[in-house]
């Protein structure tokens, strides 16, 4: 997973220090946005395509369309899958931003879990309830 090796370049780099990272499409992923948030820093990824992408709201649908919004959600953001695992996805993000482990190794391990494993979904939304 090439955007971990990103944070783990970020976050070990003693030369140059950055806040802010940027990639390609092929670079982007949902639940990186939702780490580097919570490790501070910003995920500007250029996106090609970007009507193709997935775009979440708290609110449903409906509620942009009676606003006659040009650009509508696709989905909804799970807050309660979120709050449920919220204290795995602080311990998770406490392990990469105190060095215990690498964004690298952490990832590896998560996507070595099925795609149902509570985590994976509940990281995601947290970039995307920002």
């Amino acid at each position: 997973m090439i955007p971990a090796y990103v944070i783990d370049g970020l976050l070990h780099n003693d030369v140059i220090k950055s806040d802010i990272h940027s990639t390609d499409t092929h670079g982007y992923t949902e639940i990186i946005f939702g780490v580097t948030y919570l490790l501070g820093l910003t995920f500007a990824p250029r996106l090609k395509q970007l009507d193709r992408q997935r775009l979440y709201s708290f609110k449903k649908r409906k509620v942009y369309e009676a606003h006659n919004f040009q650009i509508l959600p696709d989905a909804y953001i799970d807050t309660e899958l979120i709050a449920e695992n919220w204290s795995d996805i602080l311990r998770f993000v406490a392990t990469i931003k105190l060095k215990y482990a690498t964004a690298s190794q952490l990832f590896k391990r998560l996507n070595s879990y099925s795609k149902q494993h509570p985590h994976n979904p509940s990281i995601e939304g947290i970039r995307e309830n920002h």
